[in-house]
Parts: C-alpha cells; sequence; structure tokens
C-alpha cells in the first residue's frame, strides 16, 4: 500500500471546527505524510488552533482569496502522492485514509480518484450512499464528495478552477474525466459532512440549474446536445408535483436514458 498521503485542510472562520477535522486526521488507521491546514484569511482563532498542532502540521496563511485558490496552494506544497482535500467543518473516519488507499492500490491504472458514501451531521443526519463511478452519474450529479482521495500525477497540468461559486470540486472530477480518468467508490460512509442550517435554503433548484448549465458550458465534450437535452429535462421534472406515478416513472428511467445517451461519448 502506498502510504504518501497529504491531507490539505482549507479553514475560513472555522476555527471552532477545526480541531475536530485535524483530530480525525490525526487518529487515522494509515498515517498521512502531510497535513496542511491553508487559512484563507480567517478573522478569527484559525491561526490560534492550526499552531497549536506544531511541527506536526503545516500552517500556512493567505489573503482571503476562496476555496479554489486555497487548495490551489495547498497542491503546490504537497509532498504525498495522492492528496485528499477536507474542509474545515468535516471530519473523517478513522479508516477513510486507509480505505481509499486500498481502494486506489487495487484499480485499474486510469483510476485517479476514489471516494466514500457520506454520513450527514450538525443540523440534520442521514447517510448519502453516493453512487458508484459512472461516466453517466457525474454528468447528472455531483456523485463524486469533495473530499475525494486524488493522485497527484492526474493532477499534474489542472488546478481547481477560480470563480466558481460552488461546486469546484465537481468541475475538477470532470475535468479529470475529460481527459481519461475515472474513479472508485469505497462501500462504506467514511466521511461525515457537517450539515448547517442555512444549506437547504441556500441551494435553491434554480442556483443548481444555472451552474449545471456552466459546467456544460465548461465541458463541452461531456455534454452533447442529447445529454444537455437530458439534464435539462432532470430539472424541469424537479418543478412539477412528485406524487404523480407517472412522474416517478420517468424520474427513475431518465438516469438509464442518460447512462445509454454518454455510452457513445468517449
Amino acid at each position: 500500500m502506498v502510504e504518501s498521503v497529504t491531507v490539505a485542510i482549507s479553514c475560513y472562520n472555522y476555527g471552532h471546527f477545526l480541531a475536530e477535522a485535524v483530530d480525525s486526521v490525526l487518529a487515522q488507521t494509515m498515517r498521512a505524510a502531510q497535513v496542511i491546514i491553508v487559512d484563507d484569511g480567517s478573522t478569527d482563532d484559525t491561526a490560534a488552533v492550526a499552531r497549536a498542532y506544531g511541527d506536526g502540521v503545516l500552517y500556512v496563511h493567505q489573503s482571503n482569496a476562496g476555496l479554489a485558490a486555497a487548495r490551489n496552494l495547498a497542491l503546490t506544497l504537497c509532498t504525498g502522492r495522492r492528496i485528499v482535500f477536507l474542509d474545515a467543518d468535516d471530519v473523517l473516519e478513522p479508516t477513510y485514509l486507509q480505505a481509499c488507499s486500498a481502494a486506489l492500490d487495487g484499480a485499474a491504472t486510469d483510476v485517479a480518484f476514489a471516494y466514500t458514501p457520506v454520513r450527514y451531521f450538525g443540523a440534520r443526519a442521514g447517510t448519502n450512499w453516493v453512487p458508484a463511478f459512472r461516466p453517466w452519474s457525474l454528468r447528472l450529479d455531483n456523485a463524486v464528495t469533495a473530499s475525494a482521495m486524488v493522485r497527484v500525477d492526474a493532477l499534474a497540468a489542472l488546478r481547481v478552477r477560480s470563480g466558481l461559486p460552488f461546486w469546484e470540486d465537481w468541475d475538477l472530477y470532470l475535468s479529470l474525466m475529460e481527459r481519461g480518468w475515472r474513479g472508485v467508490r469505497v462501500n462504506q460512509p467514511l466521511l461525515r459532512y457537517r450539515q448547517h442550517t442555512s444549506m437547504s435554503s441556500a441551494m435553491t433548484l434554480d442556483r443548481r440549474r444555472q451552474m449545471h448549465e456552466r459546467l456544460m458550458q465548461l465541458h463541452p465534450a461531456l455534454f452533447p446536445t442529447p445529454v444537455r437535452l437530458a439534464v435539462r429535462a432532470c430539472y424541469r421534472l424537479e418543478q412539477l408535483p412528485a406524487g404523480r406515478r407517472s412522474l416517478h416513472s420517468v424520474r427513475r428511467s431518465l438516469p438509464r436514458l442518460l447512462e445509454r445517451l454518454v455510452s457513445t461519448v468517449p
């Protein structure tokens, strides 16, 4: 097993959550070779919390420039062969690094990232059993978590795109897929994803639709006309009443329809 993994934690005014995230990394059954905290111009106690870990954690500060810039800075400092981007309010289960590393070790050579289902905590609880990697699923929805373990060599010519209001991770995985890389799912919920009370109101259907349109523009090779039409149909269906039997039938059939459509896309 390759045990050269960097965990990069981006933090902006989440000092009150940061220690929980860092402690979860330090408690891994497979030790991280490098732990980086990128402080994105926080004005709270982030610096004090991070510096309390001493030499075991690399703390760097930048003027507030956003999540993409923080993750890209971490990439320039990364010494591991694989990297995990962890948000400062999230937590890794103790076997996360070991399980994702094992999945990559046992995967085909064109597999660049490993991810797990998500266990929600905080404002609400539950488990999101994200689907196994399929080209159609990544076009239809952001089915890969932001904290996937990614091969650094696959990111050699890539950076996290700045200027996006959200879904930087989805954009990055689409970029990897454009270059012929695939993912693999670990079938255990090993990422704990904190839920905040503001999340549901902020992510409206219209905002998701607009951002999906933006991603389709950025990755035209992955979204030929039939696929774009299928994606837009999904959003139109979400606006309709959910109680009709015929609507449920269409909703169930759309993912498979999309799978057939994208099977013709390289």
